[in-house]
């Protein structure tokens, strides 16, 4: 079942531009800044109560819809699982966007291309063509991880309340909010540390296998998960890191760098779902 909604849901990614229009999160942004307002009064340190009664209801109200379909309706409990982890995805096809970005790029076509960042980046558009492709890169692999692997790995562990979970985890720690409490930002970091923590040493593995593993095993040895000197959450910087010495990006430049990231978690997709299959035929995940 969980290989089946995970190649259903990369077709349904591919193939059905229109669902990035039905998997906005902006309900959730709502729902946590309320939410943190009334539990978060000036200089009250309730932040993990309040991140887990923000992540907690939805996630619950999903498992328990999965259990009462458990039991009468498998298709429906399938439909469920498949429909969850096609939102969980979201919000939308970074493949799209970066191809998107390439070709307004091969056209000249600077404004479309600034457009296409604003989109794609949670921080303003860097001035310099360089530091664009940079922070395009580093995006890359964030959003492989962020978005597919990690979502998948916690489909796999918890099925539809692990991918629904992941997500609004990471989007609590995407963009912080204005004037965040102290305690309620930390408390959101460390669950995000918590649940990042194993897919992102998996998603870096698979990054140097299927690139240079030998550069990528000397990055390992240098890097701590602690350090976050260029994105605001933990293991990222990890992950950027293998995956640069993976495809020794600096021997390639402006789109061809691109295009190389984007191939490289390509085929570190199709690695996860090469095991997930030998898995599954040999009866170890149904």
């Amino acid at each position: 079942m969980f290989l089946l909604a995970i190649l259903i849901s990369l077709a349904l990614e591919r193939l059905v531009p229109a669902l990035d229009r039905l998997r906005g999160i902006l309900w959730f942004r709502q729902y946590a800044d309320g939410l943190r307002h009334k539990l978060l009064p000036e200089d009250n340190r309730r932040g993990t109560l309040t991140v887990l009664l923000t992540v907690l209801p939805p996630v619950l109200l999903v498992g328990l819809a999965q259990h009462l379909l458990d039991m009468q309706l498998w298709l429906f409990s399938f439909g469920l699982s498949l429909a969850v982890l096609v939102y969980a995805l979201g919000p939308r096809d970074m493949d799209r966007q970066v191809k998107a970005y390439l070709e307004a790029r091969a056209h000249d076509d600077e404004e479309r291309a600034q457009v296409i960042l604003h989109e794609f980046l949670p921080f303003p558009v860097p001035d310099n063509e360089q530091a664009r492709t940079d922070v395009v890169i580093d995006m890359i692999f964030v959003l492989t991880h962020e978005r597919v692997l990690a979502v998948f790995f916690w489909f796999l562990l918890l099925g539809p309340m692990g991918a629904i979970l992941y997500r609004l985890v990471s989007e609590l720690v995407s963009t912080p909010p204005e004037n965040a409490n102290e305690d309620y930002w930390l408390a959101a970091t460390r669950l995000h540390m918590l649940l990042a923590w194993l897919p992102a040493h998996l998603s870096a593995l698979s990054f140097a296998v299927m690139g240079s593993f030998m550069h990528a095993l000397q990055v390992w040895h240098e890097t701590s998960l602690r350090d976050m000197s260029r994105v605001p959450v933990v293991c990222h910087q990890y992950i950027i890191r293998t995956g640069r010495a993976a495809l020794q990006l600096e021997q390639i430049d402006g789109n061809q760098a691109i295009e190389e990231t984007l191939s490289l978690c390509h085929r570190s997709l199709i690695a996860w779902i090469t095991i997930l299959a030998l898995l599954t035929l040999s009866g170890l995940v149904l």
